[in-house]
């Protein structure tokens, strides 16, 4: 019978552990994405179409992976002082992540309030934005959707309307 070293079955251990991960990441993602989808709340059917499910979902795998990783370079014998490195950057990374993602978000919202709060937009009401005209057929705090003569159906991000001038007629 064949002796296997050490090294070698942490290695394979690892390997293994790495294949298991991304296998229940990726699985766990898909059913978040179609229990989300399932869900008839209100919460999600508002948010629907900002992908909040499938951001949920993909951040969900990540962590999943992020795991697997530690997990497999703990069994391989790695540092701890390499893993907490390896963390320390998987976190920068995530941080320069979500500050890059909502850089144009912050502004929308923060303009989206103040509409909100003066009361300048309307469901039903006709605007004039630049070169384009049309009825205001949502508002909510991050961008306006208006249809246009031609049924074009626009989105203006909220933090143009603060910048820019417009009419409402």
């Amino acid at each position: 019978m064949m002796e296997y070293s050490h090294t070698f079955i942490n290695f394979i251990t690892s390997v293994l552990i790495l294949i298991i991960g991304l296998i229940i990441g990726k699985a766990t993602s898909n059913i978040l994405k179609k229990l989300f989808i399932g869900i008839n709340s209100t919460f999600f059917k508002k948010y629907k179409n900002k992908g909040l499910e499938l951001t949920i979902a993909t951040l969900t795998k990540w962590a999943i992976y992020i795991f697997t990783i530690i997990l497999a370079l703990l069994q391989v014998g790695i540092e701890q002082s390499i893993i907490k490195f390896v963390i320390l950057t998987i976190l920068i990374l995530a941080i320069l992540f979500i500050l890059l993602t909502f850089k144009d978000w912050i502004p929308n919202l923060a303009a989206g309030l103040n509409l909100r709060k003066t009361k300048k937009l309307k469901v039903g009401k006709t605007i004039i934005f630049k070169d384009l005209i049309g009825k205001i057929i949502d508002f909510n705090i991050l961008e306006t959707k208006i249809k246009t003569n031609r049924g074009e159906e626009i989105y203006i991000p909220n933090n143009l309307l603060t910048k820019e001038k417009f009419i409402i007629k």
